[in-house]
């Protein structure tokens, strides 16, 4: 039997964060490091989630990695840079950068 890697520890995966005071406030990005070391990022780092946490004082309280999910998983890093962009395109994630910034486009390009 084969053992399951903890939440945590997981790598190359589209991950979802969701408010904790409202819940249609939500991003989503990709990490190919373990998802732990994503979030700290976010804790520590200028991000969209960064300036969420700013605002917000239960999410900035209580931020863990519980105060994320795992929508998707990839084989490397390109695979999960596809996935990220579709979920963004179809879910409309209200925390992500991207799709505040006016006059951006993203082109995705499938061989």
């Amino acid at each position: 039997m084969k053992c399951r890697t903890p939440f945590p520890l997981l790598a190359n995966i589209v991950y979802k964060f969701k408010c904790l005071r409202d819940a249609d406030n939500t991003y989503i990005g990709k990490t190919k490091r373990h998802l732990v070391t994503r979030v700290k990022e976010h804790d520590t780092t200028p991000t969209a989630i960064n300036k969420h946490l700013l605002m917000c004082e239960s999410c900035k309280t209580n931020f863990s990695c519980d105060n994320f999910s795992i929508i998707d998983f990839g084989k490397n890093d390109f695979e999960i840079t596809i996935k990220e962009a579709l979920h963004i395109k179809y879910k409309k994630p209200n925390i992500n950068k991207q799709l505040a910034t006016q006059g951006a486009s993203f082109i995705l390009n499938i061989f």
